[in-house]
């Protein structure tokens, strides 16, 4: 029975679920997003300080100016926009969080599923053997167990497929919510 524990050399990653290569794309954009809404909050944070120092150091400079009062009027325009855009920014920040969260998941739902693709490979490899006329000679016992492990090794990966699939989904639905 040897050569029926010792595992094949099987290819690593399961075919199948091509759109899992979209997982990195979505990745990209979101970290994008995350870098974004994050130069969006410093901004804001930096410009309410920035004017009032820089109005009275102005106001020093250039005593009684004609356009210091539209400067400080841009400044304020620009703050409230600034403002109104950091919590957009806050929200973007929330949902590429879990958005991320489900990424991991993803990853290692479909790492699980190219886990159980190297078994499932010999299982049926050791199976498919049993019915050539000159390979080895096993009782029916044997036979059976090689034959259940089979069964099991397909139904495995069937649910850790299923499990990948409906991750993706998931992972893949957030892309219309974020963006």
């Amino acid at each position: 029975l040897r050569w029926i524990e010792e595992p094949t050399k099987a290819a690593v990653k399961a075919p199948g679920l091509e759109r899992a290569s979209a997982v990195g794309e979505l990745d990209v954009l979101l970290t994008a997003l995350a870098t974004f809404g994050q130069t969006v909050e410093q901004s804001a944070a930096r410009l309410d300080a920035a004017p009032s120092a820089l109005m009275e150091q102005l106001g020093k400079a250039f005593p009684g100016g004609e356009f210091l009062p539209e400067l400080a009027a841009d400044f304020a325009a620009c703050s409230r926009c600034l403002q109104e855009s950091k919590w957009r920014a806050t929200s973007i920040q929330q949902m590429v969080c879990a958005a991320k969260e489900k990424g991991a998941g993803v990853s290692k739902a479909l790492h699980a599923r190219d886990q159980a693709w190297g078994p499932k490979l010999d299982c049926d490899a050791r199976a498919e053997a049993l019915g050539k006329r000159f390979g080895k000679s096993l009782s029916l016992s044997d036979k059976k167990e090689v034959l259940q492990a089979k069964t099991r090794a397909n139904e495995d990966f069937r649910r850790l497929s299923a499990d990948a699939e409906a991750a993706l989904d998931a992972f893949l639905a957030v892309k219309s919510e974020v963006v």
